[in-house]
Formats: structure tokens, C-alpha cells, sequence
């Protein structure tokens, strides 16, 4: 029972030595494997960035400018003030506006957002979409005007297919996956490690020098914007030709 006791204890001195010598291989050999995931991911990240950035830049202006004439003017043209004195009917209105172009069809009433304003319609006529302004009290046009011509629609169709139809429209979803990947790519090169603690990484450090200031201003606004960014790349999905159909 001595000479077994004795071996085990010769068997845990000759192989012990052995298992640490190979700790720090496998120490190394991680650290190289997450050094290239983490390069391959910065580089994931920033050809994404290259790609996506000016599609970003173009759907924030255009988005804008949908906003500011579907809220403060309106999409459809000016504002036009009706003229004093009682209605008429919505239905000799409509005849009024489908009479005012040839071979016309009424497709849309579009209440006025003001009582004091003029009513418009959509009006179908030679393959194309107008809107037809007429005075709810005269029955008089006062304004037609071919949709694709106005702001709004001029910004909505770089919005949704860069004035290129599917393909503009492929181009922007083809973006909006990218964008999705910039944010995946961008959060786990964001995520502490090497003994970082959680609190550091969302907020810069101001102390820094200015290169890495810059650096970590980057990252941590990336992280606070890239909730916001993730739901709107989703929901213009939701419109796309592939995702959305």
C-alpha cells in the first residue's frame, strides 16, 4: 500500500509540471483567437461604416424634409385659403376637380387640416397623379399641381428608391442590413475587456489626450445612438422590397 502511495504521488509531480507548462500556451493561443475575432470584427465594422454612412446621411435629409412639408407645410402643395361664404358638397367639389383634367378620375379626398383652407384632391389623369385645389366655396381650381413634382414626393422617392426604382430601393436595403451589422460589430468591440470596468465604457474619459478622447467619445455615443439607430433600421425594413414584401 506504501509503494502504490508512492506512485501516485511520482505520477501527480510528473504530470503537474506538465499541465502548467501548457496553461500559458492555451493563455496565448485564446488571446490570439480573440485578437483576430476582434480585428475581423473592426473591419466588418468599419467597410459597413464606409457603405452605410452615406446612405444614413441621405435618408436623415430626406426624412427631414418629408417631415417638415408633411407637418409645418403641407406635402400636397400651398396653402390655399378658401373664400368666404357656405360650402359646397364634397361631391360637386370632386366633380369640379375630375372635370378640370381629361379623362380624370377622383382617387383620394384630402381634408383640409384648417377650416379656412381650400380642399384638394387626388386626381388620376394621363397615367400620372395630380393635386387638384379647389375652392370649397366657388368650386373654382385653384391649383393643380403632378405629385412627383412636389417636395414631398421628390424627397420620398429618394427616400425609398434613390429616383433608381427597385434597384434604389435594393441599394437602400442592402444599407439598412449593413447598418444592422455596423451596430452587431460595433457593440462587441464596444463591451469591456482586459480588466475594463462597466461604468468606463459609457462615458468618455475627458482626461485623455485627444486621439484617444476622440476614440472613446466615438465608441460610447455609437452605443447611446445604436438603440435608436437598431429600431429605425428595422422598421425601414419593414418597407423594403426583399424584407418587406
Amino acid at each position: 500500500m506504501l509503494y502504490a502511495f508512492s506512485m501516485i504521488q511520482v505520477n501527480l509531480m510528473t504530470t503537474h509540471p506538465a499541465q502548467s507548462a501548457d496553461a500559458p500556451q492555451r493563455d496565448r493561443e485564446n488571446r490570439t483567437l480573440t485578437r483576430k475575432f476582434y480585428m475581423a470584427a473592426w473591419r466588418w465594422h468599419f467597410y459597413a461604416g464606409l457603405y452605410v454612412v452615406p446612405f444614413l446621411l441621405m435618408l436623415a435629409v430626406t426624412g427631414l424634409t418629408m417631415m417638415y412639408f408633411n407637418v409645418i407645410e403641407t406635402r400636397f402643395g400651398d396653402r390655399i385659403l378658401a373664400s368666404d361664404g357656405p360650402h359646397q358638397s364634397l361631391q360637386i367639389q370632386a366633380d369640379a376637380a375630375a372635370t378640370s383634367l381629361p379623362n380624370a378620375t377622383v382617387s383620394q379626398y384630402i381634408a383640409p387640416i384648417e377650416d379656412d383652407l381650400a380642399t384638394m384632391f387626388l386626381v388620376d389623369s394621363g397615367g400620372k397623379q395630380h393635386v387638384v385645389t379647389v375652392d370649397p366655396v366657388t368650386t373654382d381650381i385653384r391649383e393643380t399641381i403632378i405629385t412627383d413634382d412636389s417636395w414631398f414626393y421628390w424627397a420620398s422617392d429618394i427616400h425609398g428608391e434613390l429616383l433608381m426604382g427597385d434597384l434604389g430601393d435594393r441599394l437602400i436595403e442592402i444599407a439598412a442590413g449593413l447598418g444592422i451589422i455596423l451596430i452587431v460589430t460595433g457593440l462587441y468591440m464596444w463591451w469591456p475587456r482586459d480588466g475594463k470596468r462597466f461604468a468606463s465604457v459609457l462615458w468618455p474619459d475627458f482626461k485623455a489626450t485627444r486621439r484617444t478622447f476622440w476614440k472613446e467619445l466615438h465608441v460610447t455615443s455609437g452605443f447611446y445612438i445604436s438603440v435608436v439607430l437598431f429600431f429605425f433600421l428595422i422598421s425601414g425594413l419593414s418597407w423594403a422590397g426583399i424584407w418587406g414584401g
